[in-house]
């Protein structure tokens, strides 16, 4: 493991171990509308749970790059899986040419949502494709916008302390905030 993955994971450890007030950061963005509308969630520290939804959380995404292109994406995904030591996780799914989606096998365990897209939406550490649409609510985002993640976080000090870990090798990198719908999709 290089010194970059080290580093990210024992920072991610420490944050994901401690609930510590941490000083804000000033924000960072990629894209430009994210820029200016930002999300409608307020950036706090306390439970990720919406009292008065609870078939959503407050999260706060890790996102390594946007784009269009499922192929460059997906081939940088894994570049970047190599140089920092971070792990990949597919969750059965595959970009469908026909489709021109991002789609779980058709031959997965989950019935309902076979050939269909579904997205990540609890705290983990690992990259992704996903669309970038299920964590903004600004209405900016086209359906067909990719993100590549790499972790989903309840906490605020925790997503910026990984993006602080990562953003020398990653200089782009941002954290957005996200309302995520953590209900029953069955």
């Amino acid at each position: 493991m290089n010194n970059i993955g080290v580093l990210l994971l024992a920072v991610l450890t420490i944050t994901l171990n401690s609930c510590r007030e941490h000083a804000a950061h000033e924000p960072h963005t990629l894209i430009d509308s994210i820029q200016q509308q930002g999300t409608k969630l307020a950036t706090t520290d306390t439970d990720s749970i919406d009292t008065d939804a609870l078939d959503y959380a407050n999260y706060y995404i890790l996102i390594l790059d946007t784009g269009y292109n499922y192929y460059q994406l997906d081939k940088k995904m894994y570049a970047l899986s190599r140089a920092l030591s971070l792990p990949v996780d597919t969750a059965n799914r595959y970009y469908d040419e026909e489709k021109q989606e991002i789609v779980l096998s058709e031959n997965d365990d989950d019935e309902m949502y076979r050939g269909q897209y579904f997205p990540r939406r609890f705290p983990s550490i690992a990259l992704s494709l996903e669309y970038l649409d299920v964590y903004t609510d600004t209405g900016h985002a086209s359906g067909k916008s990719l993100a590549l993640l790499s972790g989903i976080f309840e906490h605020k000090p925790g997503a910026d302390s990984a993006l602080q870990a990562i953003k020398s090798a990653v200089p782009a990198a941002f954290v957005l905030p996200a309302r995520v719908y953590v209900g029953c999709m069955h």
